[in-house]
């Protein structure tokens, strides 16, 4: 029986595109998640939920390996193109320089010159601005996507969709990393707790209102059915966190999103670079033979994992001992840093910080309508 096989010519040849179905196949980690949080409550007892389930998925190896910081650097390598390099030129320049210079004032100089509670206080401030900076980013891809999609342009209901949505979710990301027992104030007599988890609510419910008047006068399409899934969001996330599932409350968004992007990147340096390698990283991997629809997502979990390992092995050179990711190969540590310096000054951290912030900011605008990027990606 003759066995079918694809060379790297023909594969070459293929037209590629971001298929609508199987982007919203993704959002089956909706459904799955209730299963699995039913059957543990049901027959179970809670154990996955109380004992073996920890507050963030991170925390798993494996989800630490592929998400969030990989698809990050994923979207660098797609940036590594003298084109693309000399058209955003400018506004790369200016936005990284920006976010460089804040983040290592506040992360780093501020702690050496004012009274350390100024300086917590300062940095609390910046891990709220950059809660929200991500929800904002999450959220933005995927209403964004769904709008394409559906052929409907954004209007100012979109962007209330989209800020009612960030809000909501930004307070349920708060919560998720807190406990009551942090959170002793109290307004009116009712704990601050009880009133950020009941503001979650009711921005919940404003944002899917909002959101459905919009969707409702949207053609029967995938692209509906896309944005349906995104409404479904933040009701499924408000659902587990009142279950106490807290690691389902930042799983659900963040396999969405990162796998989103993956495909989406993949297909972009696939089609960029099927002819000619434009991206000087592909360029110097050429001697691989595969192509960079598969390569996109290979490399950027290696070099990520590599990045970010080296400058926690860095950390502990300089005498910082901090609980490291076991996917690292070193021996987590817990107790108060040797040097005696803040942790905020950790070139890890930074690292992701500023990263994380300028991955925010180029996705913001790489992607818009008639953007050059947008010439290599098809939606099928």
């Amino acid at each position: 029986m003759k066995t079918a096989s694809i060379t790297s010519a023909e594969l070459s040849t293929r037209n590629y595109s971001v298929n609508q179905k199987w982007l919203l196949s993704l959002y089956a980690v909706i459904p799955i998640c209730f299963l699995f949080a039913a059957v543990d409550t049901l027959f179970l007892g809670n154990q996955y939920r109380d004992v073996y389930l920890p507050n963030d998925p991170i925390s798993l190896i494996l989800f630490a390996i592929i998400f969030n910081f990989p698809h990050v650097l994923s979207s660098f390598i797609t940036l590594a193109d003298k084109e693309y390099l000399t058209f955003y030129k400018k506004r790369f320049s200016w936005g990284l320089g920006t976010i460089v210079f804040t983040t290592i004032t506040t992360l780093t100089v501020l702690p050496l010159l004012v009274p350390s509670n100024i300086a917590m206080g300062l940095y609390g401030l910046f891990l709220t601005l950059y809660g929200v900076a991500t929800m904002w980013h999450v959220l933005s891809q995927q209403y964004g996507i769904g709008m394409m999609l559906s052929k409907t342009a954004p209007q100012a209901s979109f962007q209330r969709w989209r800020t009612l949505s960030t809000i909501a979710a930004a307070i349920m990301y708060f919560l998720v990393f807190t406990q009551p027992k942090d959170l002793t104030a109290s307004f009116f007599g009712y704990p601050l707790w009880t009133i950020l988890e009941m503001s979650a609510g009711v921005f919940v419910i404003l944002a899917c209102y909002q959101g459905w008047l919009i969707i409702r006068k949207m053609p029967e399409s995938v692209g509906k059915l896309y944005c349906l899934a995104n409404l479904a969001l933040l009701p499924a996330t408000l659902a587990f966190l009142h279950l106490e599932y807290n690691m389902l409350v930042i799983l659900i968004p963040r396999f969405v999103h990162d796998l989103t992007a993956f495909m989406i990147y993949s297909v972009h340096d696939q089609t960029r670079n099927q002819d000619y390698k434009h991206n000087y990283f592909y360029r110097w991997l050429s001697f691989i033979p595969i192509q960079p629809i598969f390569l996109c997502f290979i490399a950027a979990i290696l070099l990520a994992n590599s990045i970010e390992c080296g400058a926690q092995v860095m950390d502990s050179w300089l005498g910082f001992q901090f609980s490291i990711a076991d996917k690292c190969g070193i021996d987590s540590v817990f107790s108060s840093e040797a040097n005696g310096l803040p942790t905020s000054m950790r070139i890890s951290l930074q690292l992701i910080y500023i990263t994380g912030l300028f991955h925010y900011y180029i996705e913001s605008f790489v992607w818009k309508r008639d953007s050059i990027h947008r010439h290599s990606v098809k939606f099928s």
